[in-house]
């Protein structure tokens, strides 16, 4: 059941990039949502957890029913042995039937229980680990979608500098601004230069 709502979760991540913006070959998608998508996942990921123990605690009712089982054939020996409590031989019998059966039960329900333990431990393991590379890979693709984005920022804050000096230049060829224009062109110039060193 948490396998499916995570896939459900990645599948809106996924929905949330095909309907972002395409920006000069990057995709804008909202901040917020996709913080609270993620906050999900992550939310969703202990579930794996908690199945694991719901089956390790599942372990002691299948070696109390192994038990019951034991008990509900010494119970049938005894009364077979009770109906023919006459005949000493065929109690003899009855009676190593009936330890002969205790052995195999016993038997029986030290290998469910350690089977019961293995497997459960083996899932807690793998859902441990799962659940840490899914968070790891959801905080690391948040992370390159922030990076992008601060990128394309820049670069449209270079284009938009670069559309005034050219605004600069072509203001400059007319005679009655010149010394104003070429000042202006200067200070964009020192300003662009600026932005690009940061």
């Amino acid at each position: 059941m948490a396998q499916l709502q995570l896939k459900s979760l990645l599948g809106k991540a996924n929905a949330i990039i095909e309907r972002g913006t395409n920006f000069f070959g990057k995709v804008l998608v909202d901040k917020e949502e996709m913080m609270g998508l993620i906050e999900e996942i992550v939310a969703c990921i202990p579930a794996d957890i908690k199945e694991a123990e719901m089956i390790i605690a599942g372990k002691e009712k299948t070696i109390q029913d192994a038990h019951n089982r034991a008990e509900r054939i010494i119970q049938e020996a005894v009364n077979e042995q009770a109906r023919l409590v006459s005949d000493n031989e065929v109690i003899r019998k009855v009676q190593e039937a009936v330890t002969k059966q205790k052995q195999q039960v016993d038997e029986y329900c030290e290998n469910v229980q350690l089977n019961a333990a293995r497997n459960a431990e083996e899932i807690k393991i793998t859902a441990v680990r799962d659940a840490a590379r899914i968070k790891e890979g959801a905080e690391n693709y948040a992370e390159q979608i922030f990076n992008d984005l601060a990128s394309n920022i820049s670069q449209i804050l270079n284009k938009i500098v670069l559309c005034q000096n050219l605004l600069a230049q072509q203001r400059s060829q007319s005679p009655n601004n010149h010394s104003q224009e070429d000042n202006n062109k200067q200070n964009n110039v020192n300003e662009s230069q600026h932005l690009h060193d940061e």
